[in-house]
């Protein structure tokens, strides 16, 4: 899973991207474990991963909440130990680069065309 500069998460594989959500609003973690039930093990059966999948994320306070640690746990999930303040080895950190990148370079001109330009920039794979 990765964050939405807007704190929603995504499933990526080497395949492509599981499911996009557009969040409104703060992220906290009730809403990040909501956004987990309705789509992480759905993602995870919509790109073949079955249950054989190992979901990362970083330290994070709606990642580190106890309602979230006893989600992933009950639902069995393996998640990647993630050393605390290490934001510089989090792949996904570059990819946001990249993907602010390519949509700077449509020029939207509000937040709805945004949303839209960043979500296709993202399925289309125009991040090398």
């Amino acid at each position: 899973m990765v964050e939405w500069p807007d704190g929603s998460p995504s499933l990526v594989k080497a395949a492509g991207p599981g499911r996009l959500v557009l969040i409104e609003g703060k992220m906290n973690a009730a809403k990040y474990t909501e956004i987990l039930e309705e789509n992480l093990l759905q993602s995870a059966l919509d790109l073949r991963l079955g249950r054989r999948f190992t979901f990362q994320h970083d330290n994070d306070p709606k990642h580190t909440a106890k309602r979230t640690k006893e989600w992933l746990w009950r639902k069995s999930v393996h998640v990647l130990e993630w050393p605390s303040q290490s934001p510089d080895l989090n792949p996904i950190e570059h990819l946001w680069k990249e993907l602010k990148m390519a949509v700077y370079r449509r020029s939207p001109s509000n937040l709805t065309l945004h949303y839209i330009h960043l979500a296709d920039a993202f399925i289309q794979s125009e991040v090398q």
